[in-house]
Parts: C-alpha cells; sequence; structure tokens
C-alpha cells in the first residue's frame, strides 16, 4: 500500500462528485417541477373560479325560481312564466310533485311532441331517481344526466303547504347551457389558454377538442349542478412548457452524467498516470541499481588484473595474454555501457542528433556484425550474415544503425539462453530494406512481448538468471529506428514458428543500385 495512499482519496472523492451531481440535478429538477406547479396551480385556480361561477349562476337561478313559485295558486304560474324566463332564460319546464312522488302541476314553456317527450322521460328515467325522503327534500338538489337517451338537469327542493309535503323540480333546457351560458361564462378563459367541457362519455359540450398536455392540462368536474360534466383547461402555450421541461430534463440529465463520466475518466486517468508513475519510478531505481553494478564490476576487473600484471605477478605468458584480453573485454563493455548510457541520455533529453547520408546496409551490417563476433564466439555461438542479393541504398545514420545491431547482437547474448547460433538477415521488400536478428534461445513469454521497448524494462528471466543490464538497449534501438522512418518489432515465436525470438527492422529504401528509383 506504501507509495498508493492516493487509492484511498480516489473512492472519496468520486463518492463526493458522485454526490454533487445528485443535488445539483436534484435541486435543478426541484426548480423545474416548482416552476411546473406554479403554471398548474394557476390554471386549477382558474378552472375552478369558473366551475365555481356556473355552480353559483345556476343556484342562484335555483333560488329565484323558487321564490316565484306560489303553491296556492299554481294555475297562475303559466301567467308568471314571463318572470321565470326573466330570471333565467335556460328554464323551459316547472313540475310540482305531491308528497306521493306524483305529478301534481306542471307548467313548461315547451308543446306538442317535445313536451310530451319531457314529461315521458321525467316520469319513467328522471323521477324514479330523485333523492327524496318520505316523499320530499328540504334540501336543493340537482340530477344531470342521460334519461331515456336525452340530457337533462334538473334542480328540485320540497316544500310543506297546507300540511302536505310537494317538490318543486326546475327542468332547465340543456341546449341553451350548452350554447348560450357556458360559451358567456367560459368566452375570458380562451385568451390564454385552450379549454372545453366534455361530459363522462367524453362527448364535447361545449368549447373546442384540443390537446391534452400531460400535467399541464387541469380537468374539474361541476359538483352539484352539471356534474356529469367537467372542464378542462390548458395553456395555450402548454405544449412549449411541456418540451421545454422535458428538453431542460433532457439536458440537465446528461450534463449531469456527462460531468461525472469526465470526472471518473479524470481520476481513472489520474490513477493510471500515478501508478505508471510509481513504476517507472521503481524501474528508475532499479536501473540505477543496475547501472551501478554494471559500472562497478567491469572497473573492478580491470584494476585487479591491471594490478596483477603492473606488479608482475602473472609469470605464465599464455595468462598473461588472457588477462590482458580481459581488460580489452571489460574496457570494451565499459566503453558500450557508457555510450548507450549518453545516447540514452541524449534521447530522452530530445538532443539526440544523425548525420543522414545515403549509405549501403550491407556494408553497415558486415561491420556490425564483425565488431560482436568475437564476444559471441567467445560464448560458444555462432553468428552468422545472410545478405539476399543487391539492397538499395538507405538514408541513415550509419554509426547510429550500428548501435541498433550491436545493442540487439548484445541482447541475444544475455537472454537468448539456449542459443547456439545468430543469424543476421538483409533483404529488400518492395519499398523497404528488412534487416532481421533471429536466436533459436528461449523466447519471451507472451506477457512480456508488448514492455520489451519501455524504458527500463527488464524481463523476469533477467532477473532469474542474474544477467546484468540496464533495460534502455531496446528502447535505445526503437527510437533510433523511428527516428530513421522505420520501425521495429518483435516477432516470438518468429515467422518461420520455430524456437527462438526475431527482432526485424524495416528501414525506407533510397533506390536501387544501377539508377532505378526506389521507394523511400
Amino acid at each position: 500500500m506504501k507509495g498508493r495512499l492516493y487509492l484511498v482519496f480516489v473512492p472519496l472523492v468520486l463518492v463526493a462528485a458522485g454526490f454533487l451531481g445528485w443535488s445539483s440535478f436534484s435541486t435543478t429538477f426541484n426548480f423545474e417541477m416548482w416552476g411546473v406547479r406554479s403554471i398548474i396551480d394557476s390554471t386549477y385556480v382558474v378552472t375552478k373560479a369558473k366551475v365555481d361561477t356556473v355552480e353559483r349562476k345556476i343556484i342562484d337561478g335555483d333560488n329565484a325560481l323558487l321564490a316565484i313559485v306560489d303553491l296556492e295558486n299554481l294555475p297562475r304560474l303559466k301567467e308568471k312564466w314571463g318572470d321565470f324566463t326573466r330570471v333565467s332564460h335556460a328554464v323551459d319546464t316547472i313540475i310540482v310533485l305531491d308528497q306521493e312522488s306524483s305529478m301534481h302541476f306542471y307548467v313548461s314553456d315547451l308543446e306538442g311532441e317535445k313536451l310530451g317527450t319531457v314529461l315521458h322521460d321525467f316520469r319513467e328515467h328522471i323521477r324514479p331517481e330523485l333523492v327524496l325522503d318520505h316523499g320530499r327534500t328540504t334540501k336543493l338538489r340537482h340530477i344531470h344526466g342521460r334519461f331515456g337517451g336525452r340530457a337533462y338537469m334538473v334542480s328540485y327542493q320540497s316544500r310543506m303547504h297546507e300540511g302536505d309535503w310537494y317538490t318543486i323540480c326546475i327542468s332547465y333546457s340543456v341546449r341553451y347551457l350548452m350554447e348560450v351560458m357556458l360559451p358567456e361564462i367560459l368566452e375570458d378563459l380562451g385568451r390564454s389558454n385552450h379549454y372545453n367541457v366534455v361530459d363522462g362519455d367524453g362527448r364535447l359540450i361545449a368549447g373546442q377538442r384540443f390537446k391534452e398536455h400531460g400535467e399541464f392540462s387541469v380537468a374539474r368536474r361541476f359538483p352539484t349542478t352539471l356534474y356529469d360534466w367537467r372542464l378542462q383547461v390548458a395553456p395555450t402555450e402548454a405544449s412549449m412548457y411541456a418540451a421545454k421541461s422535458r428538453k431542460r430534463y433532457v439536458y440537465d440529465t446528461v450534463t449531469v452524467v456527462i460531468s461525472f463520466v469526465v470526472i471518473f475518466l479524470g481520476m481513472g486517468f489520474f490513477v493510471w498516470a500515478a501508478e505508471k508513475e510509481r513504476r517507472l519510478g521503481l524501474l528508475k531505481s532499479e536501473f540505477v541499481a543496475n547501472v551501478s553494478h554494471e559500472l562497478k564490476t567491469p572497473l573492478s576487473i580491470i584494476r585487479l588484473f591491471s594490478e596483477m600484471l603492473g606488479m608482475g605477478k602473472v609469470k605464465d605468458a599464455e595468462k598473461e595474454r588472457h588477462y590482458q584480453d580481459v581488460i580489452v573485454r571489460e574496457c570494451e563493455r565499459l566503453t558500450a555501457l557508457i555510450d548507450n548510457l549518453l545516447d540514452f541520455a541524449r534521447l530522452e533529453g530530445g538532443r539526440m542528433e544523425f548525420e543522414l547520408v545515403e549509405a549501403d546496409p550491407a556494408d553497415v551490417i558486415a561491420t556490425a556484425t564483425e565488431i560482436y563476433r568475437y564476444r559471441l564466439e567467445r560464448d560458444g555461438i555462432e553468428l552468422a550474415l545472410d545478405i539476399a542479393g543487391d539492397v538499395p541504398l538507405v538514408l541513415m545514420d550509419p554509426q547510429a544503425i550500428t548501435l541498433v545491431l550491436v545493442n540487439l547482437l548484445d541482447n541475444a547474448a544475455k537472454y537468448a539462453h539456449g542459443t547456439d547460433r545468430v543469424l543476421v538477415s538483409l533483404a529488400h521488400d518492395g519499398t523497404k530494406v528488412v534487416v532481421a536478428v533471429r536466436d533459436w534461445g528461449d523466447g519471451i513469454k507472451r506477457d512480456e512481448q508488448k514492455r520489451v521497448f519501455e524504458r527500463f524494462y527488464r524481463g523476469r528471466d533477467a532477473h532469474r538468471h542474474h544477467q546484468r543490464g540496464t533495460g534502455i538497449g531496446l528502447t535505445l534501438v526503437k527510437s533510433i529506428v523511428e527516428s530513421h522512418q522505420g520501425r521495429i518489432r518483435l516477432e516470438c515465436p518468429p515467422r518461420d514458428k520455430g524456437k527462438g525470438t526475431e527482432f526485424v527492422i524495416e528501414l525506407p529504401a533510397r533506390q536501387v543500385r544501377g539508377g532505378q528509383a526506389g521507394g523511400g
């Protein structure tokens, strides 16, 4: 856990970000809902006010009409019909029932068949539905709906006369209510709202049909008079409000989700970068230790053998020559190591420069193999060179490409355990010159292959076999090849599907021998 304390804070940051996102979304959503609720509430207030106005108008008319009815002189009601119509143009028939609910008297503005239909429907369908306790009701009541296939609205109340109870029923013209009274009362609703009145079956009574807009539409039944009908109201801008509400909801949701995703990805990148930096720090520490060891070992050997030769303790000429060879070999190894370190430092600092010239890759490859041949053969490894015919010139820095080959050969010498030979091949493939370094060792583990070109990385086998190295050789090789507009890849197992490892370098060709144009 040491060095990874950031893993403790990452979940806390994500939880805090999630809470902040939820809080922001919740607050925005609540503000939006308050706005929607204010529109709904104002629409509801207007709707209720209009329903109350219709109710009050009908009830006030009922009371005024009931006051005109004189049970002592019912026949004179025909003469007073003008008084009824002055109170309400909607009334068309007045019927008086006795205590046994029998039709005692009626007076109507209707005649003939229309009057007969009303009286028949009242007798057969309406009268049985009246709420009368012992044939009377002191409370003003209303009955509304369709009876006998026709719409009726009847107000009724009982009154005592000469010891008997009589019920006065006032029948209103539903057509008049639909076509005159309701449009007059609801007319001003149309200035900023859609409205209509529908019955229980959804039939249009007044107003115009409109598309309902969900929560922005308000419907309210008439509570006591026209209770089979309901008034529906929606703001004329309801569709716009609904669209804006949906758009805002989607926008806020997407914004919160995107913000959280960005935070999540940012924290993920932070963890990845921190972990990568931690691993790089460990690799750097190991690199410093390896370099120190790489420098100390040859220096110790050189010092020891030089002292022995200088003090004249070596009497055998063959042994003296052997000690001198060891000193030369260790000096070469030390020189190569220092050159690699200097080149890597220039690479890291962006100061690595190349002197590019058109050169024969066959000459450069041959020179590099000869430089390293002695080292391989001394370790019992055969070094073979295979150049396939004429190869085009390549724009390159010969010293840098030589360094590439030397590093690849050194890599094979150190890590290709079990190989008895190394093959360096050179061929021409269309517009490319292909250089390959092939060994027949144990190969590289599949899970390590993608990391072989990383800085300071050394495989598990290198640690297991205590093989000396710095982990910068292949990084340097890859950088040099790519700086020459080429590419390098690892083939493990090699292209011939045999045992071992093969590094393949492709460099762009400049021109073919004999003056023919080539790729590049």
